[in-house]
């Protein structure tokens, strides 16, 4: 068999359809090439995404530790207000143990009031001569020599 030259017409035409295939080669090369390039900016933007995770964890800890802090300071209120309750009740204990002291002294004046009260129209002799007797409703001794 036998090869016939190619004629140059037909050998450029080759060469431009090889040239046009490498054309569009390159052209999706570049299609790749930018595609890489919003990729790239993609992983940039995911790594700042990630960052921001990062603080937006952070920020849920703190107010986490700030959640615990009003608890806390709920907790002191309480307490102020029990110590309130304890002073206020050590100042009733105070005037409880007054009053328990007032009710010791009115039963003993009871029990004077009783004694004396017992000892109304009678005398007692204080000696030779001497008489003592207590009179209803006076709180003065009658002694009569």
């Amino acid at each position: 068999m036998l090869v016939e030259p190619m004629s140059n017409t037909e050998g450029q035409v080759e060469r431009m359809s090889t040239a046009e295939e490498q054309v569009e080669q390159i052209s999706t090369m570049e299609e790749q090439v930018e595609q890489i390039s919003t990729m790239e900016e993609q992983v940039e933007q995911i790594s700042t995404m990630e960052e921001q995770m990062e603080k937006i964890s952070t920020m849920e800890e703190q107010v986490e530790k700030i959640s615990t802090m009003e608890e806390q300071v709920e907790k002191i209120s309480t307490m102020e207000e029990q110590m309130e309750q304890i002073s206020t009740m050590e100042e009733q204990m105070e005037k409880i143990s007054t009053m328990e002291e007032q009710m010791e002294k009115i039963s003993i004046m009871e029990e004077q009031v009783e004694k004396i009260s017992t000892m109304e129209g009678q005398e007692l002799y204080a000696g030779p001569g001497c008489m003592i007797s207590f009179q209803r409703r006076r709180c003065n001794f009658d002694i009569s020599l």
